[in-house]
């Protein structure tokens, strides 16, 4: 069976990425309101959105649609390493997160 070498998979992963950045695609973050009037965060991969603000953080790109970019303006995305964890955002101004 074929492996590889640590160092291998690294630029594996490094190419994967680049070559996905080099085709358009990022992460789409955006807020959707549920039928409660209820605001929920959301990110998925996806390619950039025409009319979507685009975000390069540390080389990774985030898209951003006009009316979910006016509501996350002082937001932070963050990620808990927990078993419940995952990407939360959270408020710089009051420490809050969604």
């Amino acid at each position: 069976m074929l492996t590889a070498s640590n160092r291998a998979i690294e630029k594996l992963k490094q190419k994967l990425v680049q070559t996905c950045f080099d085709m358009g695609i990022g992460f789409k973050v955006f807020v959707q309101t549920d039928g409660s009037g209820k605001e929920n965060f959301n990110i998925k991969i996806a390619k950039q959105p025409r009319g979507d603000e685009v975000l390069d953080l540390h080389s990774i790109k985030m898209f951003l649609d006009p009316a979910s970019a006016s509501k996350l303006g002082n937001y932070e995305l963050d990620y808990l390493d927990q078993p419940d964890g995952g990407f939360l955002l959270r408020n710089r101004k009051s420490g809050r997160s969604k």
